[in-house]
C-alpha cells in the first residue's frame, strides 16, 4: 500500500488535481465578485431612474401648471361663461361687438 503513494505518477496525478481545484476556486470566486458587482449597479442604477422618473414627473407637472396658469385668457373677465345675464355673452357676440366699436 505504501508504494502506491510513493508512485512519482500518482503525484503529478494529485499536483494537476490540486492545482486544477484551486483554478476552479479561484475561478469561482472571481466570477462570486463580479456577480456582486453587476447586482450593486443594477441596484444603482434601479434607484438612480426612479429617481430621475419623480425628477421628470415633477418637472412637467410644475412645467404644465405654469403654461396653464399664464394663459391670458384665464383671467380675462370679458367673457364669462358662467355669468347668467340677459346679455348675449357669446364669443361670437363679444367679437362683433367689439369690432363694432
Amino acid at each position: 500500500m505504501d508504494e502506491a503513494f510513493s508512485d512519482p505518477r500518482f503525484d503529478r496525478v494529485l499536483g494537476k488535481l490540486s492545482t486544477t481545484i484551486d483554478k476552479t476556486e479561484f475561478r469561482n470566486a472571481e466570477s462570486d465578485a463580479r456577480e456582486q458587482f453587476n447586482l450593486e449597479w443594477k441596484q444603482v442604477s434601479l434607484v438612480l431612474d426612479r429617481v430621475l422618473l419623480l425628477l421628470f414627473f415633477l418637472a412637467m407637472t410644475i412645467a404644465s401648471l405654469v403654461i396653464l396658469t399664464s394663459s391670458p385668457h384665464l383671467y380675462d373677465s370679458t367673457i364669462s361663461p358662467w355669468e347668467d345675464d340677459d346679455e348675449d355673452n357669446t364669443v361670437e357676440s363679444q367679437c362683433c361687438h367689439q369690432m363694432s366699436t
